[in-house]
């Protein structure tokens, strides 16, 4: 079974984490603001190098406190999250579906150990994917809200019927939205994903107007996004704790009980 106690999270981890974070937003605004043209790699362009640079040393910061507060526990958890978070978005990317769904590992870690380790695994799938997809820089907010909102939602048992998900689904998307539309209309160009990319062309046939179209069409794939994220995310974890045994990644609170009463239900 899981552990039976948090471990504990001193000043100097809370300090580190927090840390981290900032630095992460402060990479971001640095390019959203710079109003400079996304660039073939994240090196060949200096404000997203030095964007890239920020966000590798927020995600130090952040590493720090996780392997100190979960050791190998913790590590194996984040590199299970980074997985989740770029193979699902290639998965849904080549298969033209107009939903990212890249946010699926943040959204567990931080369920499974607090909203810093879902942070955590956002700002480094950020960092890795941006290697081969600098488009995916500017995304690291989005990367990384998921992972603690989704700890919020369950510790504060926010999240137990249909309506606060759809609820707390809405919400999340609204936030989402705004990011993104940002990030279009600033730092990323073109639309890389085929099935958001091929609901942009259908509302810009209907609406006309190109800034509208984005709008729209980043409305409906947030918010199809952030509704299966909650709905999907929850049945998963409700069927696959006890089977899968995935309650053993459980380190923190709320996680712990959820998952050793999901396994006890079953047995």
């Amino acid at each position: 079974m899981a552990a039976s106690a948090n471990p504990r999270l001193s000043r100097l981890d809370f300090v580190l984490s927090w840390a981290g974070v900032g630095l992460a937003v402060v990479a971001w605004l640095v390019i959203v603001l710079s109003g400079k043209e996304l660039p073939s790699t994240v090196f060949a362009e200096p404000v997203f190098a030095l964007a890239f640079w920020m966000i590798f040393a927020s995600g130090v910061l952040l590493l720090i406190p996780a392997f100190r507060r979960f050791g190998l526990k913790g590590m194996q958890l984040i590199g299970l999250g980074i997985v989740l978070n770029l193979g699902i978005m290639l998965v849904f990317h080549f298969s033209h579906i107009p939903v990212y769904f890249s946010v699926l590992g943040s959204a567990f870690a931080g369920f499974a150990a607090g909203p810093s380790m879902g942070m955590t695994v956002g700002v480094l799938s950020t960092l890795l994917g941006s290697v081969f997809y600098p488009e995916q820089m500017p995304t690291i907010l989005l990367a990384m809200i998921p992972g603690a909102v989704v700890w919020y939602l369950f510790a504060e048992q926010l999240i137990t019927t249909v309506g606060s998900l759809f609820v707390a689904g809405s919400l999340l998307a609204l936030a989402s939205s705004v990011i993104m539309v940002v990030n279009r209309l600033t730092a990323i160009e073109e639309i890389e994903h085929i099935g958001a990319k091929n609901l942009n062309y259908f509302f810009e046939m209907v609406l006309e107007d190109p800034v509208q179209a984005l709008v729209a069409q980043t409305l409906v794939t947030q918010f199809l996004d952030k509704l299966l994220l909650l709905f999907i995310g929850y049945a998963l974890l409700q069927f696959l704790l006890p089977i899968w045994k995935i309650h053993t990644l459980c380190l923190t609170e709320p996680a712990i009980t959820i998952s050793e009463h999901a396994v006890r239900s079953r047995d």
